[in-house]
């Protein structure tokens, strides 16, 4: 049984815990749509018809990016984050350094699908952006799928 005090530490630091959780899932959710968006313009450049910079819009005058997808993929990682923070704290309940080292890692770990899942969706372009002869299909030669 809990005494009253541990009771009341334990219902004073659950506020904190969320303020953290919710503050460092903005920065990852923000920082990983960053990541995702350099990835697939650094992909898209080395693809481009004529190369350089990729231009804003597709030939039929599309966008590459738009709002509503950097919206999407924000909600997704950030999202993530926080589901895999809650699981890691769930299923490892091991205290000190290590305990907290292998929930870093369930975190990663868990953050990493969506991004992977999310690159190998957009990496591939619509026929008429690409170079043919550089990017077959309208992917890198090293992309493996």
């Amino acid at each position: 049984m809990l005494n009253q005090e541990a009771v009341v530490r334990r219902h004073d630091a659950a506020p904190r815990r969320v303020g953290v959780v919710a503050l460092v899932a903005v920065v990852v959710g923000l920082a990983l749509m960053v990541a995702q968006l350099r990835a697939l313009n650094s992909t898209w450049e080395s693809c481009q018809v004529g190369g350089g910079p990729i231009d804003d819009v597709f030939p039929g005058g599309a966008a590459y990016t738009w709002l509503g997808a950097d919206l999407l993929r924000f909600v997704l990682y950030a999202g993530t984050y926080v589901m895999s923070a809650v699981l890691g704290r769930r299923w490892i309940s091991r205290p000190g350094p290590i305990g907290t080292a292998l929930r870093v890692l369930v975190i990663v770990l868990l953050c990493a699908v969506p991004f992977g899942l999310d690159y190998a969706w957009g990496v591939r372009m619509d026929a008429g952006t690409f170079d043919p002869g550089q990017c077959a299909g309208g992917v890198p030669s090293w992309w493996p799928f």
